[in-house]
């Protein structure tokens, strides 16, 4: 509870206090100091673990890699991946392979990142797609295109490569581009999933929003309610709220 709501050091304590600690409580602190941008204290605990004696399972990888991700620890994150087979004897997973294309994306090591993609063969659309966000990230776009054409080819109706992608082109003004990646997904069929919202109301119900719908069949009175709360909202800021 206390990792998730980022009180590290309220969620250390308790850890600290814990008369016995399994494999699981190390993977909630590692993955907690990973999650807040904390990778050298995750990298540590890791450490910390494997010397009193407990070894580390997949689980452990993914928050220590994720880790070093986030916290821009390459040397630490290649180590780690070389020792996992050779010290623990624990084959790479194709969401460990992608936390390291992440990793290597995020430091502009493209290629790198490509290289982690390409070993993962068959099946790692998801470490293509995190190569393709690290293009995106440092204004590649033809290096996207290909990211994006070979997660197309493992997931032929994903809709998150192409948007990727046609953020990618957007971005550094190739319309052209972009207007052909949306011909691509008319003439194959791919739709992008719209944004939805959930709420529960009174314990009891639970309701879906999607955006722009208008088929709820309580569309007229959600609407009434929400245009009667932007009024008041615009009223509380003085008009300069919500236009």
């Amino acid at each position: 509870m206390y990792a998730k709501c980022g009180a590290l050091e309220e969620a250390r304590l308790v850890f600290n206090g814990m008369p016995s600690r399994d494999v699981a409580s190390w993977n909630i602190m590692i993955d907690a100091y990973g999650a807040h941008g904390r990778g050298a204290e995750a990298v540590e605990l890791f450490e910390q673990m494997v010397a009193v004696g407990l070894a580390p399972d997949e689980v452990t990888f993914v928050g220590v890699l994720s880790a070093c991700s986030h916290a821009g620890l390459v040397e630490a994150g290649k180590d780690l991946l070389q020792r996992m087979e050779a010290e623990f004897g624990l084959a790479p997973s194709m969401e460990h392979y992608a936390c390291v294309a992440d990793m290597l994306g995020r430091a502009g090591l493209l290629e790198e990142a490509k290289g982690v993609a390409e070993k993962a063969g068959a099946g790692g659309a998801g470490v293509w797609r995190a190569y393709l966000a690290a293009c995106r990230m440092h204004g590649k776009s033809a290096q996207a295109s290909e990211a994006a054409e070979r997660v197309a080819e493992m997931e032929p109706q994903g809709s998150g490569s192409y948007v990727l992608l046609a953020s990618t082109y957007g971005g550094a003004g190739k319309y052209s581009e972009l207007a052909e990646v949306r011909n691509q997904m008319r003439r194959k069929g791919v739709r992008k999933a719209p944004g939805c919202s959930w709420v529960e109301v009174g314990g009891a119900r639970m309701h879906a929003f999607v955006a722009g719908d208008q088929e709820h069949p309580e569309a007229a009175e959600i609407y009434t309610a929400l245009h009667g709360l932007m009024g008041w909202m615009r009223g509380r800021s003085g008009g300069t709220f919500l236009r």
